[in-house]
C-alpha cells in the first residue's frame, strides 16, 4: 500500500477533488445537488475546482470566481439544509484523511469547515432577506 503523504502539488489537489467527487455524486444525502438539481458537466466543473483548491491550499492565485453565487442559486432551486453542509464536510474530511496527512491536509479540512460555515450563513441570510 502507498504511504500517506501531505498535499504538495497540483496533482495531489486533483487526486483529492476527483476522489471527493466520486463519493459526492453517489451520496444519498447530497448527491442529488450535483446530479439532478444542477447537473454538473465534470469536464467543465472539475478544472474549476482544481483551481479553487489549488488557490486555497497551495496559495497559487489561479482561481477567479465567486462560488457563493452559484450555491445561492442552487439553494433557490433545492434548499441546502444544515445536514447537507454537514454531510459535504464529512465526505471531504473522510476523503482528505484517506489520501493525505500533514499540514496542508489539515489546512484542507479547516478551509472546508470555514467554507461550509460561511455558505450556510449566506444561505440563511438570503432566506431571511439579508443580502
Amino acid at each position: 500500500m502507498e504511504s500517506v503523504k501531505d498535499i504538495k502539488s497540483v496533482t495531489d489537489v486533483q487526486r483529492l477533488v476527483d476522489a471527493f467527487y466520486t463519493k459526492v455524486l453517489d451520496d444519498e444525502v447530497i448527491g442529488h445537488f450535483f446530479t439532478r438539481v444542477v447537473p454538473l458537466d465534470l469536464d467543465v466543473h472539475l478544472p474549476i475546482l482544481y483551481r479553487f483548491w489549488e488557490n486555497m491550499l497551495l496559495d497559487r492565485p489561479v482561481y477567479q470566481g465567486n462560488p457563493m453565487l452559484k450555491h445561492l442559486a442552487m439553494d433557490a432551486i433545492s434548499p441546502m439544509e444544515p445536514q447537507h453542509f454537514a454531510r459535504w464536510l464529512e465526505l471531504w474530511k473522510e476523503t482528505v484523511d484517506t489520501y493525505f496527512a500533514g499540514e496542508l491536509a489539515e489546512k484542507a479540512k479547516y478551509r472546508a469547515e470555514q467554507i461550509a460555515l460561511l455558505m450556510q450563513h449566506k444561505v440563511d441570510a438570503r432566506r431571511k432577506g439579508y443580502h
